[in-house]
């Protein structure tokens, strides 16, 4: 009779222990660390589980996750782990949205924020994109600067409220004065943070444009490819400024205007997948280096040469367009000297991103300042008004 007492009594004293601990941590909104390390582990096999090919080298998780906390973040509440997935803007991340939010409901619900463990994802997405290159100064080492502790909104991971997305129709004047006046970001600091675009590939029924940013020189076997590796080849197709050519993609009555170095106009869809699809550009990407006028707004469509104050994207004609603002910083980032220094601003400009519209930012706790889950010898030291460590 006394040994059930005393089973009773470890088990009530146990729960109660689970529940102080639990208590705690979602008043301080900042999970342990090691619940955070095992959501890194999760999505980095996320990532390599939806791989293109069986040597997992096409990774377009990697792209899609970094788009889905860009998007995030640009959202009416910040990087509160909601997306409205009503707007065309936001087309085709339910794909990756939807494997988040399942591991999150089923593992992480009770240790961390959603909002956290999207912006979790968007940093696994990196890290594992520069995971392969040898030189350390290239890759993505900023994690213990990661901050965490969001909040999510009260319907997440649906919002409903509305947004405010980045155009790719845009041109230079556009896109300055979104990030100005929604991140407060200095021109340099928008073109680090545009080589986001070496990562991923655009999809006509998602977006309206088709194509892969970067198309890089081929990589060793078993390296990562062009797509999936964070690199300022981005910058290197924009500063060369071949003849590039504009075509009008239609799809499902949304017509948009996209760039490819190529004159024949050749549905790029058919060659999606294959190393002959050309790599493309949108207005927003061209714009970094080229001072146009767009002829038509709703298509993106510009004024070209044999137009009326129109000019010619290619640098080698007399009715160049005039340079951007921020030629010279791509140009810049363009050079393999200052690839390490893209690398690094890139980090700081994408970690602070993450953290935008965070009411209170000295709530928020680095990742290298994360509390260890404590002992159940500890939690019983605090359920008994001890201070210890991880409270």
């Amino acid at each position: 009779m006394v040994g059930v007492r005393i089973i009773t009594l470890v088990t009530i004293l146990t729960l109660i222990l689970s529940t102080v601990e639990s208590v705690k941590r979602r008043k301080e909104d900042v999970p342990f660390k090691e619940d955070v390390d095992h959501a890194f582990n999760v999505v980095r096999s996320m990532i390599d589980e939806n791989a293109n090919n069986t040597d997992k080298t096409d990774l377009p998780f990697i792209g899609g996750l970094v788009r889905l906390s860009f998007h995030d973040c640009i959202g009416a509440g910040g990087c509160d782990g909601c997306i409205n997935h009503t707007l065309i803007d936001n087309a085709g991340l339910k794909t990756y949205s939807d494997k988040l939010d399942k591991e999150y409901d089923a593992n992480f619900r009770d240790l961390m924020s959603r909002a956290d463990f999207y912006m979790i994802a968007a940093i696994s997405a990196i890290e594992k994109s520069t995971s392969d290159i040898e030189d350390k100064k290239f890759r993505f080492t900023r994690r213990r600067d990661f901050k965490l502790g969001r909040k999510s909104c009260p319907t997440s991971p649906a919002e409903n409220k509305p947004n405010v997305i980045a155009n790719s129709l845009w041109n230079i004047d556009d896109v300055l004065q979104f990030f100005r006046s929604n991140f407060s970001y200095t021109d340099n600091q928008i073109v680090a943070l545009m080589g986001a675009h070496s990562l991923g590939r655009a999809r006509i029924e998602n977006s309206g444009i088709e194509g892969r940013w970067v198309k890089s020189p081929s990589r060793e076997k078993g390296k990562l490819l062009p797509g999936s590796v964070l690199s300022n080849e981005y910058y290197k197709t924009l500063a060369n400024r071949p003849e590039w050519f504009q075509k009008i993609r239609s799809f499902n009555g949304l017509t948009k205007t996209q760039w490819e170095n190529r004159k024949e106009d050749i549905d790029s869809v058919t060659l999606r997948g294959t190393p002959d699809q050309p790599n493309m550009l949108t207005n927003s990407d061209l714009c970094l280096v080229s001072n146009f006028t767009l002829n038509n707004h709703s298509t993106g469509e510009i004024k070209t040469s044999n137009m009326t104050d129109g000019c010619n994207i290619a640098f080698n004609s007399s009715q160049s367009c005039p340079v951007s603002p921020t030629f010279e910083r791509v140009k810049y980032y363009a050079k393999d000297q200052n690839r390490a220094r893209w690398v690094a601003d890139f980090s700081e400009i994408f970690l602070h991103m993450t953290e935008r519209n965070v009411i209170d930012r000295r709530a928020l706790i680095k990742y290298s300042e994360l509390k260890k889950r404590p002992t159940r010898f500890e939690r019983y030291l605090y359920m008994m008004g001890g201070p210890i460590r991880g409270f």
